[in-house]
């Protein structure tokens, strides 16, 4: 055998072994993380969208248009009296306008509590133009 055969032989052979401890280094990587995945399983939630969109439909909404025309519902607080589903999203609502949030997205409607604390307001969100 020649020597730069040999040379390339060594060099393959030292290239091949480089590769194979990579692989078993992404190997373990791979099951370390699945591990953890299996020891800390994501949290179920709490309740799915059909609950909440069962509470959501239990809620005495009323339809209206905004002044620029557009269609919205709002749930009165003097018309949702003693309704403990309208209460929790009250209190949704407030949760975050206090913690900086202005509303929430379900099923394409965006919530929203209105300023003086006595309505709900939802809309259908409007798909923001792509840059």
């Amino acid at each position: 055998m020649k020597m730069n055969e040999r040379e390339a032989l060594i060099q393959f052979c030292k290239e091949l072994d480089m590769a194979t401890q990579k692989l078993h280094l992404a190997t373990y990587q791979l099951l370390q993380n699945l591990q953890s995945v299996e020891q800390n399983p994501e949290p179920k939630p709490i309740e799915n969208k059909s609950k909440v969109a069962d509470k959501l439909a239990k809620i005495h909404w009323e339809k209206r248009k905004n002044k620029a025309g557009e269609d919205f519902e709002i749930a009165e607080a003097k018309k949702n009296e003693g309704n403990s589903d309208y209460e929790q999203l009250v209190n949704t609502l407030i949760g975050d306008s206090e913690s900086g949030k202005k509303g929430r997205v379900h099923d394409g409607l965006w919530y929203w509590l209105f300023p003086e604390g006595d309505a709900v307001g939802r809309k259908a969100v409007k798909e923001k133009p792509r840059k």
